[in-house]
């Protein structure tokens, strides 16, 4: 799928988002019982994560990289 882009505006997804000048945005593709099942499209802040194009989601996890390199628990 797409590498980690940073853009300057998100869809409208129906409700309220908080306004920043960037997002960083990738895809996903989720797989259970072997199949691709979704691809999840993700929009989170620039100024939450800085430098996040120079991470490794793809190997460590979405969720290990929030909370191991910039402390943000979900």
């Amino acid at each position: 799928l797409q590498p980690i882009q940073l853009i300057s505006q998100i869809p409208d997804v129906g409700f309220e988002v908080a306004e920043e000048k960037e997002y960083y945005y990738f895809e996903r593709l989720r797989i259970a019982d072997g199949k691709p099942i979704l691809v999840e499209s993700t929009y989170i802040p620039s100024s939450f994560v800085p430098n996040f194009q120079d991470t490794d989601v793809a190997t460590n996890g979405l969720f290990y990289v929030l909370k191991n390199q910039y402390d943000i628990h979900i």
